[in-house]
């Protein structure tokens, strides 16, 4: 897929969220940012429901586990009768599925809709722009930093340095992600969300073996260690899946659907 068919489809996902804030009140910047408000919180329900389907459903012994908190959800009443958040999280699908895995789709939506004109204003968050963690995850391989089985990241907003890293080390070795655990921390809960949305998505969309990805919302000056809330967890499959890969990932993208319509 060209560069132009790509920033069609992002034009797509914006007016899907345009949509969105057609039902909300209020003024048009404060609307456009609710809209991305509850796209963050429905996506997170589905697609935690999608990766269950996919890997849980089949066989309960296969070493698959999901943990998400139970005060974690929140209610979309207001478009209980229309599809204009499922119209737009398969926009969002279409669009990781079009770019390589692991793109940092969110950040730049997320600071502009949120965080633009704030100055750093209340919990002071400005997030790394795509291409600086481009460049910064280029230098760390070089440096022969993260290789390991382990990558966390403790100030991670809504993904964009740990979706750099991974990014970089698919490229070089898709294999070494089957062992690789994944922590991100936020002390803001829909960032931490996002980042989780944006791996997530990666993962299905591309059908990736990931073994672990955690999400804390936490402070990590005053939180650390045991003391860290647990956001959402997943570890995948120990088994080879074998050629039933691709029908897990069909049943999981059919899911996505049914539950947005």
């Amino acid at each position: 897929m060209n560069s132009q068919e790509k920033q069609n489809l992002l034009g797509k996902f914006k007016n899907e969220l345009l949509n969105v804030s057609n039902y909300l009140k209020g003024s048009e910047k404060g609307k456009l940012s609710e809209s991305y408000k509850l796209f963050i919180e429905y996506s997170f329900q589905m697609i935690c429901e999608a990766w269950i389907d996919k890997n849980m459903n089949r066989r309960l012994d296969n070493g698959a586990w999901f943990y998400v908190c139970q005060d974690s959800n929140r209610a979309y009443e207001v478009f209980q009768e229309n599809h204009a958040l499922g119209d737009a999280l398969i926009s969002y699908f279409d669009l990781v599925a079009a770019h390589e895995p692991f793109t940092d789709l969110l950040t730049m939506v997320h600071e502009d809709l949120l965080l633009t004109g704030k100055g750093g204003d209340g919990i002071g968050q400005f997030f790394t722009p795509s291409d600086l963690s481009n460049l910064l995850s280029e230098l760390a391989f070089v440096s022969g930093c993260f290789t390991g089985a382990n990558q966390s990241d403790d100030c991670s907003g809504a993904g964009s340095l740990t979706l750099g890293l991974l990014k970089r080390r698919f490229k070089a070795d898709p294999e070494s992600l089957k062992s690789l655990t994944v922590e991100m921390t936020d002390i803001d809960e829909l960032a931490c969300k996002a980042a989780f949305i944006q791996v997530a998505a990666s993962i299905l969309s591309h059908d990736i073996a990931m073994k672990r990805v955690l999400v804390f919302k936490s402070n990590v000056l005053t939180e650390y260690g045991e003391n860290r809330r647990l956001l959402v967890e997943l570890q995948s499959p120990s088994i080879d899946l074998g050629s039933s890969n691709k029908d897990g990932m069909l049943a999981a993208f059919n899911k996505i659907c049914e539950l947005c319509n």
